[in-house]
């Protein structure tokens, strides 16, 4: 899985569907936002304060994303790096 980090804020895109176009976008915390199509598939996942850790095996079952939950482990355990040195 290719995941976008941006240091510059501190957040990481996971897109799920190349191509997809954004329909509507869910908050689901502070620091989690689920993007769907115009269908409701999930189309890309976005995570603000990504170097303080990253809580995704909970959308599994609500977004459907069974096809990408083996990547999600280490996507949660991986270690971002701001560019301020900081690390999460």
């Amino acid at each position: 899985m290719r995941v976008l980090y941006d240091a510059a804020v501190d957040a990481l895109y996971l897109p799920l569907r190349r191509g997809g176009r954004v329909g509507q976008s869910i908050v689901i915390d502070v620091k989690r936002i689920v993007d769907l199509d115009d269908r409701g598939n999930p189309v890309g996942i976005e995570i603000m304060g990504a170097s303080h850790g990253v809580q995704l095996s909970d959308l599994v079952e609500e977004y459907g994303l069974r096809d990408w939950a083996p990547d999600f482990p280490a996507i949660e355990s991986f270690n971002f790096i701001r560019e301020d040195g900081a690390e999460g």
